[in-house]
């Protein structure tokens, strides 16, 4: 059974409409460091899998997908991620990470998000909310 609710570690105490909770994880997701993360296993932790996926677009995709299903199945029953690394089209260092989550609630309503985080090495440089899933590029 899906949690209700998600923990903030701010003012907002006990987040429980489901889109505030999706953002809240996702966000804690991509900016919590290694020692910041409340979980357990740093593979909830997109530093963390940007450091060991430096050299591995396909990897970094592969572990993104999995680290959110696993992480986001505690708090939605039905969770779809989709990630992709592509280069930056006018950095060579730079790479886009696509994030798409389309989940539902425990009360069937469906709900998506997307997200283009710019990175270079082991760090993100800028994170884009994408409001219909399209990216801003076409590299």
């Amino acid at each position: 059974m899906a949690n209700d609710c998600t923990l903030a570690l701010s003012v907002d105490g006990k987040i429980t409409d489901p889109l505030k909770r999706l953002d809240n994880q996702l966000s804690r997701f991509i900016v919590s460091e290694f020692y910041q993360t409340p979980y357990v296993d740093n593979r909830f932790s997109l530093p963390y899998l940007l450091a060991r996926f430096q050299e591995d677009d396909e990897g970094l995709a592969t572990a993104v997908q999995e680290a959110l299903e696993l992480s986001f199945r505690e708090s939605f029953p039905n969770v779809r991620v989709y990630a992709t690394v592509k280069p930056h089209p006018e950095k060579e260092a730079w790479r886009l990470l696509h994030i798409e989550m389309s989940l539902q609630t425990a009360s069937g309503e469906s709900m998506n998000a997307s997200r283009l985080v710019t990175t270079e090495g082991a760090r993100f440089i800028e994170i884009v909310r994408l409001n219909n899933g399209s990216l801003p590029y076409t590299g």
